[in-house]
């Protein structure tokens, strides 16, 4: 269950607030307040009612509990911009945009904070087309620093009427073409969406506009992305409006009819004209539901500074990962121990019925090592039948190392004795010599030589016979040590 946060909808005539709670996926809302500006009293000219308007409602409602809010802002506040450049690398783009944004702002020397979005389709050939939004920094600083007063963070600054339709994007799945006219308190915002990605927005002062005027705009919006694009999309057309909204009624209705008027010069709409809920549209938005193609203007120096809020996605995916690489890890060392296991348990059966099948008819109970008892077995039947000299040869007692035996074999033979060694055993204190010499009499001297080694007791020719191949003298020593 995520913490609960701040959800604030601002506009020209008041703010609501709301305090949610994320959990499995569903918001619950713990708490909200409608504030109206007119309610604060009257405050100087020029004044941003936003900090006494938070006073009030933290008064109404407690707001301790939150550490993170969302804010939706009024369209008229924002400037919406398409431009064509000729980069296509995000990163660049995004250091060159306020250059480029400078001449088209309101106020161009005053500082503001954009955002943007990439685009698929072209006004102008082998350049990238963005749709860029910008708001002052003042406005931001403002929302900023007053909500950090309360120990609240703004992660999540966009405008509303833009907002809703990437809501719509995220609940609409099924619809890639269409027009989402958004029907605010003071502001309406026509937003053009094709194959799925918002590509023109524009925000109209809701009581400078007649329903007629309104049309008039929203065909030449159309009509005008056509000539840029080349396209012949056909757009379905939804409003968004509040149900408690008195006025967007009329409105629609009138729009209704002057959107079907103008279908005679070719296919602005297609037949579908909805209106929808935006209440509903915009409470998908939450911290961790941010629909794609979404303006954000917690950018900079107003962004998270939290490395975790920054990359959240791809620590979580990281993390996923690792489990399941440690899982699998786990799950591979689990199934070699069992497979070690049942070879040990296959050895200790083979050896239980070696031993069965050598000492039948012994009653030992449950035999934990076959083999050690074998061997003892043997050992007490050695002793009673008096062969303890023979034990020697069921165990190598002799303490000689074999770098020793080699030493003392080349020290012995000299290489004046033309002599190739072709076998060397040694077992139990026995060595067993095998190789071949030019004639009968290398032989002897061998025997000789190695005979006067301290290393070895006895040394007996087992074998001295002309070999069939080549004129070679083929011999075998048995030396004891």
């Amino acid at each position: 269950m995520a913490e609960p946060f701040l959800y604030l909808d601002i506009d020209g005539k008041g703010i609501h607030a709301m305090i949610l709670e994320v959990s499995f996926s569903k918001k619950k809302v713990l708490s909200q307040c409608h504030l109206q500006y007119d309610s604060l009293g009257q405050s100087e000219p020029g004044t941003n009612p936003f900090p006494a308007a938070m006073a009030a409602m933290a008064a109404k409602m407690d707001i301790t509990a939150c550490t993170k809010a969302v804010i939706l802002i009024p369209a008229l506040d924002v400037c919406f911009r398409n431009i064509s450049l000729p980069f296509f690398n995000e990163k660049k783009i995004r250091q060159i945009l306020p250059f480029e944004l400078a001449p088209h702002l309101p106020l161009p020397e005053e500082p503001y904070v954009s955002d943007f979005i990439l685009q698929d389709v072209r006004f102008v050939r082998d350049q990238q087309l963005i749709l860029s939004a910008s708001t002052l920094e003042s406005d931001i600083r403002q929302w900023v620093d007053c909500l950090k007063t309360f120990n609240i963070k703004p992660l999540v600054i966009t405008p509303k009427g833009h907002a809703a339709a990437v809501c719509f994007l995220k609940q609409r799945k099924e619809v890639a073409n269409f027009i989402l006219i958004h029907m605010g308190t003071l502001d309406i915002t026509l937003t053009v969406v094709a194959d799925r990605k918002p590509v023109i927005v524009r925000s109209f002062a809701a009581t400078h506009y007649t329903a007629q005027e309104l049309g008039a705009e929203f065909s030449r919006t159309l009509l005008g992305f056509r000539h840029r694009s080349g396209s012949d999309i056909v757009f379905d057309v939804f409003v968004a409006a509040q149900e408690s909204s008195h006025h967007a009624p009329h409105i629609t209705a009138a729009l209704e009819k002057i959107l079907a008027a103008r279908l005679d010069p070719g296919p602005v709409t297609a037949n579908t004209f909805e209106i929808v809920d935006s209440g509903e549209l915009l409470s998908i938005l939450s911290l961790d539901s941010q629909p794609e193609s979404l303006f954000n203007f917690c950018r900079g120096q107003f962004g998270s500074d939290t490395f975790f809020h920054q990359y959240k996605t791809g620590i979580v995916s990281t993390a996923f990962l690792g489990l399941v690489l440690f899982g699998a890890c786990v799950f591979g060392l689990h199934k070699d121990i069992a497979l070690l296991e049942h070879g040990i348990l296959m050895e200790k059966q083979a050896a239980l019925a070696i031993y069965q099948k050598t000492f039948p008819g012994r009653n030992d109970g449950h035999i934990q090592a076959p083999l050690l008892l074998m061997q003892s077995h043997v050992k007490q039947a050695l002793k009673k039948n008096g062969q303890n000299a023979s034990k020697k040869e069921l165990e190598n007692i002799s303490d000689i190392p074999v770098m020793d035996v080699l030493f003392e074999l080349s020290d012995k033979i000299t290489d004046a004795i033309d002599a190739d060694l072709s076998q060397l055993i040694l077992n139990n204190g026995r060595l067993i010599i095998s190789g071949s010499t030019d004639n009968f009499n290398n032989v002897d001297k061998m025997k000789g030589l190695m005979e006067k080694s301290t290393l070895f007791k006895t040394v007996s020719i087992s074998s001295a016979e002309a070999g069939k191949m080549e004129n070679r003298v083929l011999f075998k020593f048995i030396i004891d040590m």
